[in-house]
């Protein structure tokens, strides 16, 4: 598979366009929440291009690709400089780096550290450990116990005290959302929220975010093994 993730690097470099290490979103229906579109930086997509770079440089690493394990590690150090820089605010990330957008709380922000740590990548090699633990907090408090009254799983977006109302997809709750961060929590040693719907229907009868509830059994049976 070395080549195609080459080649699919190469050319999501593309979008690099301030060259400071990390992809930019174009404020356009760029990625899988196509309604809810980002601009500039974005936490979601930042974070996925940064667990990305990490992945090449371990692959690059065990093929003897030594050039391109030093471009990947380059390209991997600029980029989490700028992606504190940008988006970090002391509390979580930010959701983009746009005028009104910005501060919304993204259920879904810490997505990359998700998957590093499915990969069995345990060291905060990417993310700051207490930055990961603030983030996690802040998201719970928000989108989980302020929405529904914490009852039925981590609304997509928060903003302000209250749901972000900016596109439908900011406003739901999505099961898969919910069990990569339930999964993403228990993987930082923290109490995961149990997620339920309150009303019996749906506006999608099925994809392939809910598998990641899979992801869950992931981490509880690593994190069994530890104790």
């Amino acid at each position: 598979m070395y080549n195609a993730c080459y080649t699919v690097m190469h050319k999501a470099l593309a979008y690099d366009t301030d060259g400071d290490g990390l992809i930019e979103n174009s404020g356009q229906p760029d990625q899988t929440f196509d309604t809810w579109v980002m601009s500039g930086t974005s936490a979601y997509c930042g974070g996925l291009w940064l667990a990305a770079l990490l992945a090449m440089v371990g692959m690059a690493d065990l093929l003897g690709k030594l050039d391109d394990r030093k471009l990947f590690e380059q390209l991997l150090a600029k980029g989490k400089k700028s992606f504190e820089k940008k988006l970090w605010n002391g509390l979580y990330y930010n959701f983009d780096c746009s005028k009104n957008q910005s501060n919304s709380i993204m259920a879904d922000q810490l997505c990359g550290q998700w998957y590093l740590r499915c990969c069995k990548i345990n060291e905060y090699i990417v993310f700051p450990k207490d930055h990961i633990q603030a983030t996690l907090k802040t998201i719970f408090e928000n989108n989980v116990q302020s929405f529904c009254n914490g009852n039925m799983g981590a609304v997509n977006g928060f903003l302000n005290g209250d749901i972000d109302y900016f596109t439908i997809q900011s406003q739901e709750s999505w099961t898969g959302v919910t069990y990569a961060l339930a999964a993403t929590m228990i993987q930082e040693l923290l109490t995961p929220p149990e997620a339920l719907y309150a009303h019996k229907y749906y506006r999608a009868i099925g994809y392939m975010r809910p598998l990641s509830i899979w992801s869950m059994q992931l981490a509880l049976e690593e994190r069994n093994k530890k104790d």
